[in-house]
């Protein structure tokens, strides 16, 4: 299926103050270490000064070096004004993805709508066997490996043979990602250098070993009990768990008031997840749960962005009787150390 590219899609990147181009030439700095010769493709770049900048720094290895832009009209339009030597213009309108020849390099910056990002990379590693790609980094979230449903895990079993060949990932902090393009997107990026040789395993990327260490010990989760109507007498409406940029909200996953969640869907028609009781007191224990050192701090280290997955809380089965933070640590078999990083990281 032909990948269709829109201009919509893309963040443009033409007027970046001089303090953020060169910022943006120094996210690719890294991977340009293994390119010293052949035809390279610069596809996605948006910004002219970056181009310029690429090829200049190449060519003072090789003077010799071919390019082919491929980009959107006004950065091709753009660059037939400047002179440049062996460099070959083609406007993402003109030709699609799928028909453009081999390339000895590339270097891109596809557009990060949805996974089409991923579905470019994937089209770019069959034209060439080294690429260096700037991509967002969903899938490093320790729930990857774990819920078999959610959207991080289904990136990696799609997309699997980018990872597969992944030499290295060097990762750009969301905070500097906001700064350098004017975003309020709220993902990490990831500088991928991609080749034809086997590359590390997800596992190795995976941003949180003890969040995934959790995961993988406990059996049961909340999304796997829930229902999209109440099935007993108690039950309990899932509160919202909601969070921002600023680690304060590890304070406030979820609401203090428990009658905000208790039975407050009765008789409206709209579906919500419940989770169901024998007793009020289990309802009220599974709430007072939610707040726990470990259950916040799982919370935070498997979030999307500022969302919160409902298969990143643990069902703990026994709600007959409050849980407490220390009962949490042996339930999980946290070492010393371990409870020390989580409750510095959650105060």
């Amino acid at each position: 299926m032909a990948i269709r590219l829109e201009e919509k899609n893309f963040i443009n990147l033409y007027s970046l103050t001089p303090e953020q181009n060169a910022a943006y030439i120094n996210l690719f700095i890294a991977g340009l270490g293994s390119i010293s010769s052949g035809v390279i493709g610069l596809f996605f770049l948006r910004n002219i000064n970056a181009i310029n900048l690429i090829i200049e720094k190449l060519r003072e290895k090789n003077n010799n070096l071919k390019f082919v832009v491929y980009d959107l009209d006004y950065v091709i339009e753009s660059l037939k004004d400047c002179e440049i030597e062996n460099i070959e213009l083609m406007s993402i309108k003109e030709k699609r993805l799928e028909e453009l020849g081999k390339f000895d390099h590339i270097i891109m910056n596809p557009p990060y709508s949805g996974s089409l990002h991923l579905k470019i990379l994937r089209e770019a590693m069959k034209h060439s066997d080294d690429v260096v790609n700037l991509s967002p980094i969903k899938w490093r979230n320790p729930q990857t490996l774990i819920h078999s449903d959610n959207t991080a895990r289904k990136i990696v079993k799609d997309f699997g043979e980018i990872f597969s060949h992944l030499k290295s990932l060097d990762v750009v902090d969301s905070e500097v990602v906001k700064k350098m393009f004017d975003t309020d997107d709220s993902n990490d990026l990831g500088i991928y250098h991609i080749t034809n040789e086997s590359g590390h395993s997800v596992e190795e990327y995976i941003n949180e070993p003890l969040a995934l260490k959790l995961l993988q010990m406990n059996k049961s989760w909340v999304a796997g009990v829930t229902t999209l109507v109440p099935t007993s007498n108690e039950f309990l409406r899932l509160p919202v768990i909601y969070g921002n940029e600023n680690k304060i909200w590890l304070k406030k996953i979820c609401s203090p008031d428990f009658n905000r969640y208790y039975k407050l869907d009765v008789g409206q028609k709209h579906c919500r997840p419940y989770v169901n009781f024998n007793t009020k007191e289990e309802c009220i224990n599974f709430h007072a749960s939610l707040s726990l050192k470990v259950i916040r701090w799982l919370h935070y280290k498997c979030r999307f962005g500022a969302n919160i997955c409902q298969a990143a809380i643990p069902y703990l089965g026994d709600y007959t009787h409050p849980w407490t933070d220390d009962m949490l640590y042996k339930y999980f078999g946290l070492t010393d150390d371990e409870i020390k990083t989580i409750e510095k990281e959650v105060e």
